[in-house]
């Protein structure tokens, strides 16, 4: 670097050193115009290169349009990304890097200036399969319970057939035969798995057959030896087969079946030609049953509600068919509804519905009844406890009380209902009266009198007050109707009270009042002196009487 009198220079420099393998000391020594210079001492370190290694999550070969993913490490060392394909940057700085061609694929990793490429990956991306075609061998359109068959032609790299119907896949054969409605597809598979384009459509059409035809009858199926055979007829079709097991045939819409029975079947073509499922009928014909004898249990004579049976012989698995509309059974019960004459027939039906003669009409007299009766009363229904009311109805023939009287009025003395009903002539029996209900009430209990005051004394213009137990009502023999009166003359006192019934109770016992008259007023006569001095003394004497009561208390006739 020269002497020491000459001034310092620094120049920057650079200098290669190496291979170092491992951190380790470096000396370095200049030489400036031939002269040494000290020697400099420094520490390399020697740092390791990134993680490099790649991972394919998947196969390396993939199908067209599908893609892989290439996966670089994620140690935490690793700054920074640079994806490459055949050793050139493409656009990709993630950990993972999605290759959808061919080609070999790279990744640079970075950390701390230091730099690694990775090995590089093949990703091979294999062609789909050319679609197949696929057609229907013969008509695509058929009827119920025909098929279809299907063949296809596919490319020579397939592996596999994926049929399809609706979108849903139903088969991995070669060739299909199908029987339902639908848009049907073929997609193949190659050796990798990977998948045509879907084929060409073929629309299946599966026409159904027409319902099996309804048969109608115009008449009954089974019908008896006085009915009309039945003509057999259906729905419109565009062609129609009749057949009979006795040999009668029609391509018309209508067959006429004969006198005899028979089975008749029937198929029918629609618009498509496509034919229906058989439909079948037997016409049965039936001997008519005997016609029968009825007859009465009893005098055929009843009343108005009254029943009468009727009945006829008992025949199994038979149908009695009365003309009142009775229940089915060879015993017939009717109800006189209304006065009158009924005529009562019966026919009956076999198990074939053949209906026999009808029998010979029996009469039944229905005889009437008496009118409901009325129950009248003398008095309100409402008895007090110890009275009598009678009860009577409208004249009738007879009378039948729920007492057991029979006679037409009833004397009632106790509550209840009573009702009745009567009979006419013909022993027919009125509905029973509406009841009359008989209320009796009780009587309030014997008043008790209270004597507020004397029961004698003078007539002095003093009172005595009689209070009656509590009652709702109040009836004195004075007339007063209050439950207290005030008496001042002598008399006998009693009262019966009433309740909300106007029921009164027995009389009260007596209250005997007794008032005297006032003696005479009393005259006093002075013996001596009005006027004396307090030592002298003067007698005063009254009238004669039985007692006496002077102002300052004596009782003496006389006072000193």
């Amino acid at each position: 670097m020269g002497n020491k009198d000459e001034k310092p220079f620094s120049k920057d420099f650079s200098i290669m050193v190496g291979p170092i393998t491992i951190s380790s000391d470096v000396y370095v020594e200049c030489i400036v115009n031939g002269v040494p210079s000290p020697r400099v001492r420094g520490f390399i370190t020697l740092k390791d290169f990134p993680d490099n290694r790649t991972e394919v999550l998947g196969n390396t070969e993939i199908c067209e349009g599908s893609f892989a993913v290439i996966r670089a490490s994620g140690s935490a060392e690793i700054k920074a990304y640079q994806w490459k394909k055949e050793g050139r940057i493409i656009d990709g700085n993630q950990r993972e890097f999605i290759a959808r061609e061919s080609g070999n694929y790279s990744v640079i990793v970075s950390s701390d200036g230091c730099t690694a490429e990775s090995p590089q990956v093949r990703i091979n991306v294999v062609q789909k399969p050319a679609s197949p075609s696929i057609f229907a061998e013969g008509k695509s359109t058929v009827c119920e319970g025909n098929s279809v068959n299907i063949k296809a032609v596919v490319p020579s790299d397939s592996r596999e057939n994926r049929w399809y119907k609706d979108g849903r896949l139903i088969s991995y054969y070669e060739n299909i035969a199908t029987g339902e409605s639908g848009r049907y597809e073929l997609i193949v598979v190659n050796y990798l798995g990977c998948t045509s384009n879907a084929s060409n459509p073929v629309l299946v059409n599966i026409l159904p057959k027409p319902a099996a035809p309804q048969i109608i009858i115009n008449g009954n199926d089974k019908f008896c030896s006085d009915g009309v055979s039945p003509e057999l007829t259906t729905n419109f079709a565009y062609g129609y087969e009749w057949n009979s097991k006795n040999g009668l045939k029609s391509q018309s819409r209508s067959i006429k079946a004969g006198n005899k029975s028979d089975w008749f079947s029937l198929t029918i073509k629609d618009g498509n030609g496509c034919i229906s499922h058989e439909s079948s009928k037997e016409i049965i014909v039936f001997p008519l049953p005997h016609k029968p004898e009825i007859n009465s249990i009893g005098k055929p004579e009843i009343c108005v509600g009254e029943k009468l049976t009727i009945r006829t012989d008992s025949l199994p698995e038979i149908t009695y068919l009365w003309s009142d509309h009775g229940k089915n059974h060879f015993e017939n019960v009717i109800s006189g509804q209304k006065s009158g004459f009924e005529s009562i027939s019966l026919s009956i039906k076999d198990l074939n519905n053949c209906i026999s003669p009808v029998s010979e009409n029996l009469i039944v007299k229905i005889n009437p009844l008496p009118s409901k009766p009325i129950i009248s009363a003398n008095h309100s229904l409402d008895l007090c406890d110890g009275e009598a009311m009678k009860l009577y109805s409208a004249e009738a023939f007879k009378y039948h009380w729920n007492t057991g009287d029979t006679i037409r009025a009833i004397i009632v003395e106790k509550a209840g209902k009573y009702s009745l009903f009567t009979e006419n002539v013909f022993g027919c029996k009125s509905e029973v009266s509406d009841s009359v209900s008989v209320i009796v009430r009780g009587k309030p209990q014997k008043p008790k009198v209270t004597v507020r005051g004397d029961l004698n004394f003078c007539e002095d213009g003093r009172k005595t007050i009689l209070l009656s137990s509590p009652g709702l009502y109040y009836k004195w023999n004075t007339g007063d109707s209050a439950q207290a009166i005030s008496v001042g003359t002598s008399g006998k006192y009693v009262l019966s009270i009433g309740n909300e019934y106007n029921c009164w109770s027995v009389l009260s016992d007596t209250i005997k009042i007794i008032t005297y008259p006032l003696p005479g007023r009393p005259v006093i006569s002075v013996m001596g002196d009005k006027t004396f001095c307090a030592d002298s003394k003067t007698i005063l004497s009254s009238t004669e009487e039985q007692e006496y009561l002077w102002n300052n208390g004596n009782t003496s006739r006389k006072l000193l």
